[in-house]
């Protein structure tokens, strides 16, 4: 039995929103018909605010048809990864509920994560930061120790270190950690 990627995508998103897994893998078609609707997200209360999602598709961009990311994943909207395969496409209110989806996900974990009291902006800009390099990353940094520790300026400081693709300073992530950084420090 063929399952469509978009319905793979669409229960992904789903199970995003409501705490779940969003490691599955489709064997189909590679083929999206834009034509099918995806659920709203609307359920969860999000608590990152329109300056992070301004800094996350300008920074991100939005691809409608799935492309490799650096890491050599499939990738598709704003930078969703999970039950990507090549040749899928989407449309683009499908590219806003997958990145809605994802950062709910990034939300929760950073809910668990930062055991110190941050405002908005602070958040928001750790949920940026934790979208782009990855909250595995996040979980090890210097950054998040010394958020922990109370120490916001360290913390803040920190969003420079992570400037580097393959190794070198990227002037695209310059750009991006210094918009994350004016943010948390608002």
């Amino acid at each position: 039995m063929k399952t469509n990627p978009l319905y793979t995508l669409t229960l992904t998103a789903l199970f995003l929103t409501l705490g779940g897994c969003a490691s599955q893998k489709s064997t189909t078609t590679k083929k999206v018909e834009p034509s099918l609707e995806v659920p709203s997200v609307t359920q969860q209360k999000s608590e990152t605010n329109q300056a992070c999602i301004d800094i996350i598709k300008e920074s991100e961009g939005v691809r409608l048809k799935a492309y490799q990311g650096p890491g050599g994943h499939w990738l598709i909207g704003y930078g969703h990864k999970a039950g990507v395969e090549q040749g899928m496409t989407i449309n683009a209110p499908q590219a806003e509920v997958l990145l809605k989806a994802d950062l709910l996900k990034i939300e929760d974990q950073m809910h668990k994560l930062v055991k110190v009291p941050v405002n908005n902006n602070q958040f928001s800009a750790l949920v940026c930061l934790g979208y782009n390099i990855g909250m595995g990353n996040l979980y090890k940094s210097t950054l998040l120790r010394l958020l922990n520790k109370e120490d916001y300026t360290g913390a803040s400081e920190q969003f420079s270190v992570w400037r580097k693709a393959a190794g070198k300073v990227n002037a695209h992530l310059v750009k991006r950690r210094a918009k994350e950084k004016s943010l948390f420090d608002k």
